[in-house]
């Protein structure tokens, strides 16, 4: 039994009246698919320049909750890596979607505002040229506040090699 408090009573809960999944068990925090959201995954592959900063940057068509992330450089790019390669993702207004443009002095076209940089300057390991390498991210925690359309999904590899290479992103979301 617990007790839930609020501003005019206290009532008490029994196990019998905590909510529960469609599976019998009981939901002890609300989640994204106890709220009607479903888990959803978009792949994307990404080609980079040698030895440059290459962005990748996705529209976000429809309001969504990041719930991670993972990446995979192909066993053919392996090679391709150089050891001080790093991988970043981040969200950023491209298009004044927010309307903070103006009061940072920045113009529409030629620069961005990036909101929040959920993985910054992580190395990419050169892996096992049969098998190539994978991992995945994870934020520390899932994102409650939704990200609204407009907005765009950065991936940003800095590449220090001098050949070009490819790798496959995805990213997991709520919507």
């Amino acid at each position: 039994m617990r007790k839930i408090y609020n501003r005019q009573t206290v009532k008490e809960v029994h196990l019998a009246d905590e909510p529960r999944d469609s599976n019998g068990r009981i939901i002890h925090s609300s989640t994204f698919p106890s709220l009607g959201m479903v888990m959803r995954v978009k792949s994307f592959k990404v080609d980079v320049t040698a030895p440059l900063q290459n962005f990748y940057d996705v529209l976000i068509t429809d309001e969504l909750r990041l719930a991670g992330g993972e990446y995979s450089i192909l066993p053919s790019s392996i090679n391709s890596v150089h050891e001080d390669d790093t991988i970043e993702f981040s969200i950023i207004d491209k298009d004044n979607v927010l309307g903070y443009f103006p009061y940072y002095g920045l113009t529409v076209g030629n620069d961005i505002l990036e909101l929040e940089k959920f993985l910054e300057d992580d190395p990419v390991m050169m892996g096992d040229p049969t098998t190539g390498y994978h991992t995945k991210i994870l934020p520390p925690t899932l994102l409650g506040n939704s990200i609204i359309a407009g907005l765009y999904m950065r991936y940003s590899y800095e590449s220090h090699g001098s050949q070009p290479l490819e790798y496959y992103a995805k990213i997991h979301y709520y919507n």
